[in-house]
């Protein structure tokens, strides 16, 4: 059956997998989500686990490449952990959260976080990757001018990397991919933010938040750059290693915090990332990076944040402030030098840029063409 649907033209396929993912969210809705946090959550989850795992070798040939990597991130990634974080009594999806149906299914199938998701972390606890959960990241208006305005971005960035890509530089290409890596999937948060807020008024916090403006790079991954993968992580990877229990229990006493745990926490997170990102290029390429290069990027982070927090408190003590732009500076320009060097070149080597502007271009073709027979 899964082959023969991998077989089926299209439409056919995204409309069956978009019925299927509503029935897991029925089933986890009013099975998995009912029942006693731990093991008894897992095994009952555990077929949809599996069918998340399945649904991006739907989209087989590279004309699908976007929609394949749309739902390596939403059914394989994101929609994973928040299961397993459902199975750990943690995160938006559990039953402290007095969701209505359509609301539960939209924040368990989309790549979006509620706003003021209570943080999973003892009181008290100095959580340095709860993002701005408390903020809003939107109203319909301004998202949908947001959606607008990356399309167009998106459009002239797409046309740029097809149409002159021989003749660019690679740290122009890679820079250039950055930006549009920025502005993809942001347009995908903000139409179906939009989407959400409008039709079943949920409130949903920032996706980005400007991170080519990022001070540190605490500051981009902990506030600015996809914060949907991030919260998992934190719900799921952080919060655990801080509280010193992996299933939530009410009462329990939180060792204390101290600034090794919370590395540790995000030398965690930072680790199922890098693993995580490998295993989406395995599958999408049927191999590893070379050399792992996207594992060590993250892996670097890690270090880097690490260092960055003694630095802090060590300028905090002779009370010395870095001056702002000169931070974003020194930020933007390592993470861009990183990306180059160890982000980048898997995508090259792999052609997944001209994959994914191909098919991004090949999209905003059809719409232009819908738009004319109108």
């Amino acid at each position: 059956m899964y082959v023969s649907l991998a077989r089926a033209a299209y439409a056919p396929r995204l409309l069956s997998v978009l019925i299927v993912n509503c029935a897991c969210a029925v089933y986890v809705a009013n099975f998995v989500r009912q029942r006693q946090a731990g093991w008894s959550r897992f095994l009952l989850a555990a077929p949809v686990l599996l069918y998340n795992c399945a649904v991006p070798g739907l989209f087989l040939d590279d004309k699908e490449a976007v929609t394949k990597a749309m739902f390596m991130v939403a059914s394989f990634w994101v929609c994973n952990f928040k299961l397993l974080a459902l199975c750990m009594d943690r995160g938006s999806l559990t039953l402290r959260h007095p969701w209505t149906f359509p609301q539960f299914a939209a924040l368990y199938t989309l790549p979006i976080t509620p706003r003021n998701q209570p943080t999973d972390s003892s009181q008290g606890t100095k959580n340095k990757l709860s993002g701005s959960l408390h903020e809003l990241g939107g109203g319909t208006s301004e998202l949908t001018t947001r959606f607008l305005a990356k399309s167009i971005t998106l459009a002239g960035l797409t046309h740029a990397l097809t149409t002159y890509s021989d003749g660019l530089s690679p740290l122009t290409t890679h820079v250039l991919f950055a930006i549009s890596l920025y502005a993809s999937l942001g347009l995908g948060y903000d139409g179906l933010a939009a989407l959400a807020t409008s039709v079943i008024g949920l409130e949903i916090a920032p996706h980005f938040d400007k991170p080519f403006f990022s001070t540190s790079f605490t500051n981009m991954w902990g506030r600015r750059w996809n914060m949907s993968i991030g919260n998992t992580l934190r719900v799921l990877i952080y919060d655990p290693i801080l509280e010193g229990q992996l299933i939530k229990t009410e009462g329990h006493t939180a060792p204390p915090s101290s600034m090794l745990r919370r590395w540790l926490g995000v030398c965690g997170c930072f680790f199922v990332s890098g693993v995580m990102h490998e295993v989406v290029y395995r599958y999408a390429e049927n191999r590893f990076t070379a050399g792992w290069k996207w594992f060590t990027f993250f892996m670097i982070q890690a270090v880097v944040i690490g260092t960055e927090g003694l630095g802090k408190k060590l300028l905090k003590r002779y009370n010395v402030k870095v001056p702002t732009l000169p931070a974003i500076g020194v930020t933007v320009t390592l993470q861009m030098w990183l990306a180059h060097v160890l982000f980048f070149p898997p995508c090259t080597d792999a052609d997944m840029i001209g994959k994914v502007m191909g098919g991004l271009l090949r999209n905003f073709q059809a719409v232009r063409d819908f738009a004319v027979k109108s």
